[in-house]
């Protein structure tokens, strides 16, 4: 599931997880390639408690550069703990860091595992959020509008691009299980 989602919905998904009896959430988007900043703030306590970094990875592990980024997200923040979600893994040395830095890796398994402990009413909620509308094709980090397929017109590479262009000129790989997922819906 958290593969064939666009990111947008994965991050949805990962806002509605973390939203619990006596927790605010609070979203802050970097776009599909920075993730979202889920901001947790306890009703018992004054300003935010910790962050939730949510990035979908498509196949590629979370390395130590990008849990160096988070890491001085917390500190401008003064926070000393914080949680990376990803769709996917984490390389051993990101996990090494993350421990050692007081942030909580997430992968995709974990992910599942925090799902599966939940209600069914709350596990059947956050499939209605994930599968969303046309949960298969991105959004545009810039304009928030839905992307659509194109064809490079030098070798033919297909692509998501905004569909506003030429306004907009953002692009986005495709991958193969979303594009077999649009072909199926279309």
């Amino acid at each position: 599931m958290l593969d064939t989602i666009e990111w947008g919905r994965f991050e949805a998904v990962c806002e509605a997880l973390f939203a619990q009896p006596g927790v605010e959430v609070q979203s802050q988007s970097h776009g599909a390639q920075g993730g979202v900043s889920i901001w947790l703030y306890s009703r018992d306590v004054q300003g935010s408690v910790t962050v939730v970094r949510c990035k979908q990875s498509h196949g590629k592990a979370v390395d130590v550069r990008e849990l160096r980024t988070f890491l001085s997200e917390l500190g401008s923040h003064q926070l000393k703990r914080g949680t990376y979600a990803t769709t996917e893994t984490f390389t051993a040395a990101a996990r090494q860091f993350a421990e050692a830095n007081g942030i909580r890796p997430l992968d995709g398994a974990d992910l599942f595992k925090m799902i599966s402990v939940r209600s069914l009413e709350e596990q059947q909620a956050l499939l209605r959020e994930a599968f969303d509308g046309d949960y298969w094709r991105p959004m545009c980090a810039s304009c928030g509008v839905k992307m659509v397929e194109r064809t490079a017109s030098q070798g033919g590479v297909r692509f998501w691009g905004c569909s506003t262009y030429p306004h907009c000129k953002l692009r986005l790989p495709m991958v193969d299980n979303l594009r077999q997922l649009s072909l199926l819906v279309e």
